[in-house]
């Protein structure tokens, strides 16, 4: 009986073990359920592990509801994404989704708004 309950956990135990781990966000400018001044806001996002510059987006759809992507330049922090945005008073959520040079995906959402 112990035998077999041994035979039954041993593939659990021999399964592979994935050392892949999600990228996490750090920290974002503007941050979530921010209210920033109308104008051009800087973005910034900062993550835990160094990115795909060609793979990783970053998306803003404003009070028309029509999505923009951005352009993304450079930038000498391969941990980071950082560019610029012209924005009018309303509600905002800026999409992103970046890779790792793993190839591993997160991707969430920050709302913010602007103020009048």
């Amino acid at each position: 009986m112990r035998r077999l309950a041994l035979l039954s956990v041993l593939p659990v135990l021999l399964a592979p073990v994935s050392a892949s781990a999600r990228v996490h966000l750090l920290s974002a400018t503007p941050a979530a359920g921010s209210i920033v001044t109308a104008g051009t806001v800087p973005v910034s996002l900062h993550f835990d592990a160094a990115l795909d510059p060609v793979r990783s987006r970053v998306m803003l759809t404003g009070p028309s509801g029509a999505p923009m992507l951005m352009m993304v330049p450079p930038s000498p922090d391969d941990h980071a994404i950082s560019t610029t945005a012209p924005v009018t008073p309303g509600s905002y959520q800026l999409h992103w989704q970046v890779w790792d040079r793993g190839g591993r995906m997160a991707q969430g959402d920050l709302p913010f708004s602007v103020a009048p």
